[in-house]
């Protein structure tokens, strides 16, 4: 008797945590701002964790388009709550890479969420926010080395 109260314990336990995961899926708009409109593609990596982002490893995901304008807006849906990261680079001369001047800085247009990095590579924990279940709106205005 006390195993089978167990395991209707343990299977609403279960079922309640697969609900609780699927209610806490939300949507992140990611708003860019000085973009080259027409000029090569923009590449925005969104990062779940230290490791891979302060690597710049492969991000959780990964996309490219060409901007049509200066401003423009990415929606990714269902993501699970929780940190992450945004890294994005528009690759004005549609080579696949970060070009980089003889300072070291970029030589294209750049940015990370939280508007971190502009003198330095930004850590995880300077440029994660929280993504609850609401959803969330990060601003990313990129910056442009001459």
């Amino acid at each position: 008797m006390k195993t089978l109260a167990r395991l209707k314990s343990l299977s609403i336990l279960l079922n309640g945590l697969c609900l609780s995961s699927t209610l806490q899926a939300a949507d992140l708009t990611i708003e860019l701002k000085r973009l080259i409109p027409e000029q090569g593609r923009v590449w925005l990596m969104l990062y779940h964790g230290k490791a891979n982002f302060e690597a710049m490893g492969q991000g959780l995901h990964e996309w490219s388009f060409s901007p049509q304008t200066a401003s423009q807006k990415v929606t990714l849906h269902d993501l699970p709550a929780g940190h992450y990261a945004v890294m994005v680079y528009q690759d004005s001369n549609d080579n696949a890479q970060v070009d980089l001047k003889d300072s070291g800085f970029p030589a294209e247009p750049f940015g990370f969420s939280k508007q971190r990095g502009r003198v330095s590579m930004p850590t995880f924990e300077e440029s994660a926010f929280r993504l609850e279940a609401q959803g969330h709106v990060e601003q990313i205005r990129l910056f442009h080395y001459r």
